[in-house]
């Protein structure tokens, strides 16, 4: 098949280290190794390419007039304009691709400002896959700013309810798309992937604690309030008062940075704990391969609704997993039997499953053991093949 990817998010540069870059560019190589043409079409690129199986375009955005909707909040609204002229190009980049050539299917990651592939799609007679990651909306407006709300929602309401197919990482996403028009037959649920062999290497050497060195606690991820970087602190503390000889690495950046690095001189602990600021996807195994157990402590939170991209690396570095008992984590740790889970938002019970993991390293082992073997059942060419024989039994239907 030959197919366009569009990529509309500014936010998400595709050759970047974002967990949304990881995602464009692993689904993509996926269908490519299925054999399959990919033309990706994005607003931003990031970084360098080379290598990178698919065709590659950056799309500028279409020369238009600011609209009436830009009056309360001038700067984002310049900004939410400017997305709308990118989305245009895109779709009329999509339009020339399919008369040069020939579309099989247009499939387009989720953005605020975006109905490029469901535009074009409509006017093409071609199929449309939408991937939605999260109620962008939602997020905007808790934590970000949304000068023209009403026009988020409207393309929100045109995509769910175009798209061929609507793509979901979670139950919890596919719930809300539903809610808000996308019609349940055309929803499937394809939680994250994992490229397996990339981590191969780290799953098959020893544990540092196995070495003699302390036991070390990972974390990887952007340091934000949703990602439970408080409750990690705070059991870490616990932990080593305990007397555990342990280390904390802290892989990731963003704005909580400066609390941890306060947090960790103000309890004497600057000397355990290790932040390391962003590190490049390809570095993660061996950055992994520091660590004994590795954590994801989510904060209690009625709206989980992620596919941690983490949990899945985790799985495939063969580590230990500790993790917050929430939304797909359950499922994907098989009940806590490739992995700890403990009550969100609970610092003692995190504590306690670290201490308890720290003194008996038999079970990491086994833990980890389990978790290398459940990575086996998420291959990112899952999704595409899901994706793929999706689309073309509608095509044949």
């Amino acid at each position: 098949m030959r197919i366009a990817y569009v990529s509309a998010d500014h936010g998400i540069p595709v050759f970047g280290e974002k967990g949304g870059a990881v995602h464009i560019q692993e689904l993509v190589r996926a269908m490519v190794g299925l054999g399959h043409r990919v033309h990706l079409l994005a607003a931003r690129l990031g970084g360098a390419q080379s290598g990178f199986p698919a065709t590659v375009e950056k799309v500028s955005p279409m020369p238009t007039e600011p609209s009436s909707a830009m009056a309360g909040d001038e700067d984002r609204a310049l900004k939410e304009h400017r997305y709308r002229a990118i989305a245009a190009a895109i779709e009329s980049r999509l339009v020339t691709l399919h008369r040069e050539a020939g579309l099989d299917f247009v499939y387009e990651r989720y953005s605020l400002w975006s109905a490029a592939a469901v535009r074009a799609g409509a006017a093409l007679g071609v199929p449309t896959v939408l991937e939605v990651n999260a109620p962008l909306v939602e997020e905007q407006r808790a934590y970000r700013r949304l000068a023209d709300e009403a026009g988020a929602r409207a393309i929100e309401a045109e995509v769910l309810g175009g798209a061929s197919l609507v793509v979901t990482v979670s139950d919890e996403v596919a719930a809300y798309v539903r809610s808000r028009g996308a019609e349940a037959s055309r929803v499937v649920v394809l939680p994250n992937g994992v490229d397996v062999e990339r981590f191969a290497g780290v799953a098959a050497r020893g544990l540092p604690a196995d070495e003699g060195q302390p036991l070390t606690i990972g974390f990887v991820g952007s340091l934000k309030p949703w990602h439970g970087l408080e409750v990690l602190l705070g059991s870490f503390r616990r932990l080593i008062a305990e007397g555990v000889d342990a280390r904390l690495l802290i892989v990731g950046d963003g704005p909580l940075r400066q609390y941890v690095e306060g947090f960790a001189h103000g309890a004497e602990l600057a000397d355990r704990i290790e932040v390391t600021g962003w590190v490049a996807h390809g570095a993660l195994p061996a950055t992994l391969g520091r660590v004994d157990v590795a954590v994801a402590p989510y904060p209690a939170d009625g709206g989980f609704y992620f596919s941690p991209l983490k949990v899945f690396e985790y799985l495939a570095a063969g580590r230990a997993i500790v993790a917050s008992d929430l939304g797909q984590i359950p499922r994907v740790l098989r009940g806590g039997e490739c992995g700890q889970l403990v009550a969100p938002g609970d610092e003692a019970a995190l504590a306690a499953a670290l201490h308890a993991l720290a003194d008996d390293p038999a079970r990491r082992r086994r833990l980890g053991e389990l978790a290398r073997r459940r990575a086996l059942d998420f291959p990112w060419s899952r999704n595409a093949r899901a994706v793929i024989d999706a689309v073309a039994s509608r095509r044949a239907a």
